[in-house]
């Protein structure tokens, strides 16, 4: 005879309704909640941080790092995925298809509340808009 294990009935809970679509959410070592707004909508906050009402949020890692500057990719343009590690690095990775930015995967520090690295994804690591729509 098999054994077989009895489950549980956990009872799910909401801890967060926001009133706009999520990309992904991530978790800091003490228990921030980040997470990105789906680009799909062009966002003008691209990455949030959840504050204590659990109904509002300020902008990751603050409003000049979500907002486009001529001159610079040092913002957060097209943001979908991120993820936050045990040391405190919160990646992000950025299509930049909003203003037509090289791709790029960067790394926040919450820890010091400073930018950790930035990766470039090049072509043809990264395939860009016409192209990847029509290719030749």
């Amino acid at each position: 005879m098999g054994s077989f294990a009895v489950a549980r009935v956990i009872e799910a809970e909401i801890v967060v309704e926001l009133p706009y679509s999520v990309g992904n959410i991530t978790f800091s070592p003490d228990n921030r909640i980040l997470f990105s707004r789906h680009p799909f909508f062009s966002p003008d906050v691209r990455v949030a941080e959840l504050v204590g009402d659990a109904r509002s949020f300020s902008p990751f890692p603050n409003t000049d790092g979500n907002k486009p500057r001529d001159g610079t990719d040092r913002f957060l343009d097209s943001v979908l995925g991120v993820h936050g590690d045990e040391n405190g690095v919160t990646c992000m990775i950025d299509m930049g298809h909003q203003h037509g930015l090289t791709p790029k995967i960067a790394g926040r520090n919450t820890r010091t509340e400073s930018l950790e690295r930035i990766y470039y994804v090049l072509e043809p690591a990264s395939i860009q808009g016409e192209r990847w729509l029509n290719p030749t």
